[in-house]
């Protein structure tokens, strides 16, 4: 516990500490430490929790890893996407969920044809066919528009069919060669490892997408405010702007529609009193004037105020939108990154296949 609560922290706070700081370097450290010390217990005890035996059968130790990596990359979806619909796309969390189904209904479709096919093609060919199927779905996910849903729903069912594949016969496969005691251990040990996986997956992709986030919030801040700043507004509308822009980035929306009005009426005529007053400033006697010039004059300064206005509100619209766009951009970019820098790594893990038997090695082994 020392060791994942150590590992899961670096995960999390390395971004935000430094991966290079000293508490990142105390906890790696301690992470270590933890592990070699609880092989050498383990090693030692007579009632160990993780028999290290088990490890000693490279089948066992490829079902750990394929259980382990599998779970780590179906877990990133499943977690990560939902958020996306939500925050990016503003559905419900209802719907949210129903999104991601094709995923689980491809795992509950192929975990028992796996099983049933191991016999067939032998452990290793299922077991790399399910992590090619894992990594084109991640590819898949890397390139396509996540705004169009059914684009989205290619990665999801080429991801839950590749972990439906290897989740079948990955358990049946750990523990083939044990019996009694070492067969109860095995299947305790590969279920820890799937909660493993998972506290992986959570760690890794959330604090990653987190500071892709607060990046791509940085950047949308500052190219927005540079926007606004070269806008014909005046200094008072673009301060209020500015700050109505600033607080709907910072809730995690990229520029909500800014006021369906910018100016109020009052405000209109409050302005348009205060400049006719100013012109009459400049007119000679204008005291004497009779009320229907004074009338003339009024109405031509409000209706000169009010087309500055409704120029204004236009103008800040036509800004609100395009920093809307730029940000739903801004945002799917930065949900997406750590699918498009997962794909190396989720093809090596397809290497694990190999630590898995031949379908003749396996008929033998069984025999």
């Amino acid at each position: 516990m020392l060791m994942l609560f150590s590992l899961t922290l670096i995960l999390i706070k390395g971004n935000d500490w430094g991966w290079r700081s000293f508490p990142i370097i105390i906890f790696a450290a301690t992470a270590l430490l933890s592990l070699g010390l609880f092989i050498v217990i383990e090693k030692h005890s007579h009632a160990p929790m993780i028999p290290l035996v088990l490890f000693k059968d490279r089948q066992f130790v490829g079902a750990s890893l394929a259980m382990i990596l599998s779970g780590v990359f179906l877990v990133a979806v499943m977690v990560i996407m939902p958020t996306f619909f939500t925050t990016v796309l503003g559905k419900s969390e209802l719907m949210a969920a129903l999104m991601i189904t094709p995923a689980s209904l491809m795992i509950f479709l192929l975990s028992p044809i796996g099983g049933r096919m191991i016999e067939t093609t032998g452990p290793r060919l299922m077991m790399l066919l399910g992590f090619l199927l894992m990594s084109a779905g991640y590819i898949v996910l890397s390139f396509v528009d996540p705004a169009y849903y059914s684009q989205l729903v290619i990665s999801f069912i080429l991801i839950g069919g590749g972990y439906g594949i290897i989740a079948g016969p990955i358990v049946v496969l750990g523990a083939s060669k044990f019996t009694g005691e070492l067969l109860t251990a095995s299947q305790s040990v590969l279920g820890l490892f799937r909660q493993i996986g998972t506290l992986l997956a959570v760690a890794i992709f959330v604090s990653a997408l987190t500071a892709n986030l607060k990046t791509a919030k940085a950047a949308l801040l500052k190219d927005a405010d540079n926007h606004i700043t070269a806008s014909a507004l005046p200094s008072a509308s673009q301060s209020s702007f500015k700050e109505s822009i600033r607080k709907s980035i910072k809730n995690g929306r990229a520029a909500k529609a800014h006021h369906s009005r910018t100016i109020s009426s009052d405000r209109i005529k409050e302005s348009a009193k205060t400049k006719y007053q100013r012109n009459l400033l400049h007119i000679s006697n204008s005291s004497a004037l009779p009320s229907s010039t004074k009338q003339k004059i009024y109405a031509a300064v409000y209706a000169k105020v009010k087309q500055d206005s409704l120029r204004q509100e236009q103008l800040i619209k036509r800004m609100a939108k395009d920093i809307k766009r730029e940000g739903n951009y801004q945002l799917k970019k930065a949900f997406m990154k750590p699918y498009h820098q997962a794909v190396p790594f989720i093809i090596l893990a397809g290497f694990s296949s190999l630590l898995f038997y031949r379908k003749k090695d396996y008929h033998h082994k069984s025999v």
